[in-house]
């Protein structure tokens, strides 16, 4: 891997536009997100506002999924306490609002949130030496017909947009529209926010699907425009070229002579496949995951897989690697694994003078799990919670290592596990696959050994994760007992069933609350709760069974809404660097009964306290502003309860939350 100098780091934001045109039975389309905007040069307003657009979303509990089939449902609805954590009823991205976009002024004020978001984000990027990308499909123009394409159509424009663009007379499948779209969308971009690379995609179909030539002719064009637009618009970023495979299934490199050897390549499938097809001297960016979408409610091992991934890339000479996820602090042990394996031990201007993927990977893998876990528990504890997730790992060749998997295709969705060879092979009773979880009771009995309150908190996360994972593996168990009764109409046998779901229900969620500490492990109780007990529960069954019945469902076969955990409270997002002058927002959970949160605050590393109190939002939410800031500080929140002073972080006050002052920069 030639990563002589630092290894390339990428801020990366996926194509958000998706299949935008394509529609469901309903209507209604996929698509698109308001990443990034499409539109004409004159539609572009000042600053991040833009004088006219079309509804975009971003994933929300008051619009549904329809990719993945979540439904609409109110926070708080929530079971188990994590109704707590959500100040309102319709929660999703700050940028969206609660009200989703319907006409052009709505959609336009989501544009102009998310263009200064980014604003915000990819300013701080730069600052620190991060690079960014964001993009689109292809084609934005004409898609020929082919593979899991019916007729030929304007595939990457939304639906919207080409009546926009008729209504003036101009025609969306015209390349010179197409050209100008590109233009508007790259001017907007430039007058918005930083941007290091603009992603092309091909999409996804093309890694199984052979592709006609006039698809792949479509592609070459789509591209070519593109990258002329840039041209003409003088665009500080650079194209790029992404896809979930490089090139398509039967030639990687079909587009590898269209483009300039210093557009990378980017490519989403393990082992860096088809790299080995391109150029010697073209940009090169492998990718791996650090997580599969299919798990997105429960812990997974992946760092055998990082180890084959770098190692592949390392081997075909490629320039970096890109860590593709979706969630933050359950991957911690992932993201060291991918830092160890990746770092360049040189000098900026030398040769690397060592990578960890040269190791025996089994090796690494207890080397990297005993490192981590002594940094995150401590020396008492951490080498036997090494030894555990180690040999997770090492066992595993696909999916998350020999944990079990609880979730079925959709993510978030609990079933229980299929055999191997028969789908319908499925073990009778949660007791036939228990001992496949033995491992979580050994991870409670280290539990006692952790000292330290930073180190038990960090261990409470982990171990509450996989708790819930045990409980969810015995949940699918009953929720197969649940349906088959339902199926052949023994309802008092479904209503027990639905009664022991309810409470191991219960349990997930007050885990899941229990641990929640930023807005990733907010988003899987979210999908949780759509994706389980409102959808495969109420939606799917309680209508026929209480027909069945005779009667409403009685109230103790529905689970708690109450959190029976103990106290605590958390910060978050907790920031750990600002900017002087600029006055932070804190904003807190907490679960439990509070009367009163206050913040303490100083400078760092001396002084007195000061405090202030934070005012009540709604449910678990507090919140306060601090002072603008002109120095480095520390600070910690205490909340009194019914049941006790909780203070984060855990440590406190000993040792606090830092912030650090950049000087500010525009």
């Amino acid at each position: 891997m030639r990563v002589c100098k630092p290894c390339l780091a990428l801020f990366l934001a996926l194509p958000s536009t998706g299949c935008k045109g394509e529609e469901y039975d309903d209507g209604a389309p996929q698509g698109p997100e308001p990443t990034v905007w499409l539109g004409l040069p004159e539609d572009i307003g000042e600053g991040s506002e833009v004088e006219w657009s079309y509804p975009a979303f971003y994933a929300h509990t008051a619009r549904p999924d329809l990719i993945w089939g979540f439904p609409v449902r109110d926070t708080e609805t929530f079971h188990g306490g994590a109704s707590q954590l959500f100040d309102r009823n319709a929660y999703g991205p700050d940028v969206m609002g609660e009200v989703m976009p319907s006409d052009v002024p709505s959609s336009n004020a989501v544009f102009a949130r998310t263009g200064s978001m980014f604003a915000t984000a990819f300013g701080h990027a730069r600052r620190v030496g991060v690079a960014t990308a964001l993009g689109t499909e292809l084609p934005l123009g004409l898609e020929p017909r082919g593979p899991e394409v019916g007729v030929d159509w304007v595939r990457g424009m939304p639906p919207e947009l080409q009546l926009h663009l008729e209504d003036q007379g101009l025609d969306p499948s015209d390349p010179e529209v197409v050209r100008a779209v590109y233009e508007g969308t790259f001017l907007r971009i430039m007058q918005t926010h930083p941007l290091d690379y603009y992603w092309l995609w091909t999409w996804e179909v093309w890694s199984w699907h052979e592709v006609n030539d006039r698809q792949i002719r479509a592609m070459e064009d789509d591209i070519a425009l593109a990258y002329e637009a840039a041209a003409q618009v003088e665009a500080p970023f650079q194209i790029a070229l992404g896809g979930w495979i490089v090139g398509e299934a039967d030639d990687p490199a079909v587009f590898d002579e269209l483009l300039p050897p210093e557009v990378p390549f980017f490519g989403l499938w393990d082992e860096a496949m088809g790299f080995e097809d391109l150029q010697e001297d073209r940009v090169k960016w492998p990718g791996t995951w650090l997580e599969e979408d299919w798990g997105l409610a429960q812990p997974q091992l992946e760092l055998r897989r990082l180890h084959d991934d770098v190692s592949a890339a390392v081997t075909k000479r490629c320039d970096g690697i890109i860590a593709k996820h979706w969630r933050t602090r359950i991957l911690g042990a992932s993201v060291h694994g991918l830092k160890d394996l990746t770092w360049s031990y040189g000098t900026t201007e030398g040769d690397v003078d060592e990578l960890a993927v040269d190791q025996d990977r089994d090796e690494w893998i207890a080397a990297t799990y005993e490192d981590w876990a002594i940094r995150q528990f401590g020396e008492a504890a951490g080498p036997a919670v090494a030894d555990i997730l180690a040999s997770l790992d090492q066992a595993g060749e696909s999916g998350p290592g020999s944990i079990p998997s609880a979730m079925g295709f959709g993510p978030a969705e609990i079933r229980a596990p299929e055999g191997e060879d028969d789908e319908d092979d499925v073990p009778s009773t949660w007791a036939d696959v228990e001992a496949d979880y033995a491992f979580v009771a050994e991870l409670e009995s280290i539990e006692a050994q952790v000292e330290g309150a930073g180190n038990q908190e960090r261990y409470a996360y982990w171990l509450a994760s996989f708790q819930a994972l045990r409980l969810m593996g015995e949940y699918g168990f009953e929720l197969s007992s649940f349906e088959e009764a339902m199926q052949e109409d023994r309802y008092d046998t479904a209503l027990e069933s639905r009664r022991r779901m309810a409470r191991l229900w219960e349990q997930i969620m007050v885990l899941e609350a229990q641990k929640a500490t930023n807005s990733s492990d907010l988003g899987e109780i979210v999908i949780l709760e759509l994706n389980n007990w409102y959808s495969q529960v109420i939606l799917e069954h309680d209508e026929a069974l209480e027909e069945g019945l005779g009667g409403p469902i009685p109230d103790d076969a529905d689970p708690s809404r109450e959190y029976t955990g103990p106290p605590r409270v958390v910060v978050t997002p907790a920031r750990n660097v600002g900017y002087a002058g600029e006055s932070l927002v804190i904003d807190a959970l907490v679960l439990g009964d509070a009367s009163e949160v206050d913040l303490y605050h100083r400078p760092m590393g001396s002084g007195d306290f000061d405090a202030i109190a934070l005012d009540h939002q709604a449910r678990g939410a507090w919140s306060t502003t601090l002072p603008p800031l002109t120095e480095d500080i520390e600070y910690y929140v205490e909340a009194v309860t019914t049941e006790g002073v909780v203070v984060w972080p855990p440590a406190a006050p000993e040792l606090n939350h830092t912030v650090v002052v950049l000087p500010f920069q525009r």
